[in-house]
């Protein structure tokens, strides 16, 4: 099995970042990756994040720290959520509202053939 060597250069991480944003618009992978390159979490510990992590929703704002157990070590960690993550948060959950929206406005019947 080969290795995977890390990204060190800023022009490259920042080129990465905006390949996902225009050419192969995937707003899950943008958010992804600036999470990655601003928290320094593995990608298991990414993925085992809820929106109750990095969102209050009594307050309808996005945490300032996310306090998480990682998944590998078992240690307590305490985050900050700069802007770059709050942006691409921010960015991700409007599409999700976007298309959660649209899906609850769309009350029509369901076709046979649609249903299959």
């Amino acid at each position: 099995m080969g290795t995977n060597q890390p990204i060190k250069n800023k022009k490259d991480i920042t080129a990465l970042k905006e390949y996902f944003l225009t050419e192969d618009f995937n707003l899950r992978n943008y958010t992804l990756i600036t999470m990655g390159i601003n928290t320094a979490l593995r990608i298991s510990d990414i993925l085992a994040l809820r929106w109750k992590d990095v969102y209050n929703t009594d307050e309808q704002s996005f945490r300032s720290h996310l306090n998480k157990r990682e998944q590998k070590t078992g240690k307590s960690t305490c985050i900050a959520l700069n802007q770059s993550v709050i942006q691409a948060l921010t960015l991700y959950r409007n599409k999700l509202l976007f298309f959660m929206e649209r899906h609850l406005t769309d009350l029509s019947a369901v076709h046979r053939h649609t249903a299959l």
